[in-house]
């Protein structure tokens, strides 16, 4: 099975921590909530372009490192506005210290959108896409996207164990696929 870690874009005990849990239990995989760790906002100064290394010593520095570690990455945020979460968009900001050193090429990358849409509204495709984009500008290669609707109570994956477990059990074979 591929080594992977999943970032938890939310800050809640909710739907995206559970789906990451049920995951890891049945992959091994690292799951870090973003939002609980001590990341500061990217301010754009490019120095890691000449450094490679980020000007914040923050817990970003051990992040990192898992993410080079990480055959897979899996990215599980909650759609606000049609977008990533605020804690999913730092995050990737701060990966800029890895992107200009081509160490994100080749990983593999799951992106999750939970939201509150119904299915055919376009609002959790609009943050997988978002999600994907990235992924592709930092040579990442996409090998799962999985949209999951109508989520409003921090307990509705839970409730609806059926979606809970088809987006965990397509994971877990994309994780146990080999290239």
């Amino acid at each position: 099975m591929k080594k992977a870690i999943i970032l938890v874009g939310s800050a809640r005990n909710g739907n995206s921590l559970y789906l990451a849990q049920r995951i890891a239990d049945n992959t091994k995989a690292d799951v870090v909530q973003i939002a609980s760790k001590n990341i500061s906002m990217c301010t754009g100064c490019l120095e890691c372009d000449e450094t490679k290394k980020c000007v914040f010593a923050d817990d970003m520095v051990e992040l990192i490192s898992d993410i080079v570690k990480s055959n897979a990455v899996i990215i599980i945020s909650p759609t606000r506005w049609g977008l990533m979460s605020g804690d999913v968009k730092l995050f990737i900001d701060r990966l800029n210290p890895i992107a200009t050193t081509e160490e994100l090429v080749g990983k593999e990358l799951i992106t999750v959108a939970i939201g509150q849409s119904e299915q055919g509204d376009s609002s959790i495709q609009h943050a997988l896409d978002s999600l994907a984009f990235f992924g592709e500008s930092a040579g990442m290669e996409l090998i799962g996207s999985f949209p999951i609707y109508e989520c409003l109570s921090n307990e509705d994956l839970v409730l609806n164990a059926s979606v809970a477990d088809e987006v965990t059990g397509n994971i877990i074979k994309l994780l146990e696929t080999e290239k």
